[in-house]
């Protein structure tokens, strides 16, 4: 690899220290930098996206000598970025706050309409469909665990005393489907724009007002930024509402987007049970607050 960033970068490495499974600090003989290792082959697009509609939120990324940022390294694509250094003690409700005000204005310097297939909204329910079937699978086996228990687990009792909170969530899911199909029998061309779809309180670097990560940049819904948040942030034990409130007072959803978040924001996420009991009795509050915040942001998309 060293000889690799010599010839692409005519960079002099000195040393790597990997700080993920795709993730590498790199040592040259004047600064750091960060080396990722992806398989999104159309970054490259999206990042011309991003120079041309010149978003300074997001991380620069180095070009190589043939003035491409993705290059090869035997089978696999990496790109190369200048390496930031993390973030300490800032509260998340500051970093989410600032996550939120930069996917907005993403979100409004990139709308652009574009024409769909016969058939693209079809398809979407169907996805979000069998997204709902694999949920409902999952708890109802949890729950079918729990009530086969002659003792059960403290987060056992939490989950089956709140299990019809759960399945009337994932109930609603449907009735939106619904809905949606009905609002989009008309659609002809959607409205689309640049998504992050990469929410970490690790990629938001404050100090210096960038998102880094941005392997997963494509262009869709801007929904999409809200529901991955929401699916992603399930350990926030604050109020959402006056943030997601602040969301919505710079980006104007259209009907259809906002009956299409509110069936993915009733998906709930799947939580992952532990032997260590007080992990799963937190996860399990977290689930249920989850349920709760979800039903006030309902609230706020019928407006």
């Amino acid at each position: 690899m060293k000889e690799c960033l010599q010839e692409l970068y005519n960079l002099e490495v000195i040393g790597f220290i990997r700080l993920s499974k795709y993730v590498y600090k790199v040592k040259t003989k004047d600064q750091f930098y960060c080396l990722k290792y992806t398989t999104n082959i159309h970054l490259e697009r999206m990042y011309e996206h991003i120079c041309s509609l010149q978003m300074n939120c997001f991380v620069r990324i180095c070009k190589n000598k043939e003035k491409h940022i993705l290059s090869k390294y035997h089978d696999q694509y990496f790109y190369l970025m200048p390496y930031l250094e993390m973030d300490q003690g800032i509260v998340k409700e500051l970093k989410i706050k600032y996550y939120l005000e930069t996917i907005s204005n993403v979100h409004n310097s990139s709308f652009f309409q574009c024409a769909i297939s016969k058939d693209y909204f079809k398809k979407q329910v169907q996805d979000i469909s069998n997204t709902l079937e694999s949920r409902k699978k999952y708890y109802q086996t949890m729950m079918n665990n729990y009530e086969n228990m002659y003792y059960r687990s403290p987060s056992g009792w939490m989950f089956v005393l709140n299990y019809y909170r759960l399945k009337r969530m994932l109930e609603k899911v449907t009735s939106f489907m619904d809905e949606y199909q009905m609002v989009t029998k008309e659609i002809h061309h959607l409205r689309v724009c640049l998504v992050y779809q990469h929410f970490d309180y690790q990629h938001i670097m404050m100090k210096q007002q960038t998102l880094i990560s941005i392997d997963k940049i494509d262009i869709m819904q801007c929904i999409y930024d809200i529901y991955v948040l929401y699916q992603s942030s399930i350990d926030f034990i604050y109020d959402f509402d006056v943030l997601f409130e602040y969301y919505l007072s710079r980006v104007h959803l259209q009907k259809q987007e906002k009956v299409l978040l509110s069936s993915l924001l009733c998906l709930v996420p799947i939580i992952e049970l532990e032997q260590d009991e007080v992990h799963n009795i937190i996860n399990m509050a977290r689930l249920f607050y989850y349920i709760d915040s979800i039903e006030g942001l309902l609230e706020q998309l019928k407006e």
